[in-house]
């Protein structure tokens, strides 16, 4: 099984292009459209992880949970950067 950077899940294969080879992408994640993308772009951002202040206040978070919120943030903007970048090589193909 092989993890898809673009939606996080487990799949058997990953797509044919090149582009999706390249970044590890299922046949779900490679999209048409600029306006897919930018669908995909803003249901990115209505789940992007809060941060840190948002979430511990003022006591802080724990060190575990520092290192926790810092995969999360890594792993999102990987994914946006991901999406993003298709977005803007869709928008270019118009």
């Amino acid at each position: 099984m092989i993890k898809c950077y673009g939606c996080n899940l487990r799949v058997s294969t990953v797509y044919t292009p090149k582009i999706a080879i390249r970044h590890m992408l299922c046949r779900w994640c490679v999209i048409k459209t600029a306006a897919d993308y930018a669908r995909h772009l803003a249901r990115l951002r209505d789940v992007k992880p809060r941060s840190l202040a948002k979430l511990y206040g003022s006591n802080g978070p724990t060190p575990d949970q520092e290192d926790a919120h810092e995969d999360q943030m890594r792993d999102w903007s990987r994914r946006y950067r991901l999406v993003s970048k298709l977005y803007k090589a869709a928008l270019a193909a118009q």
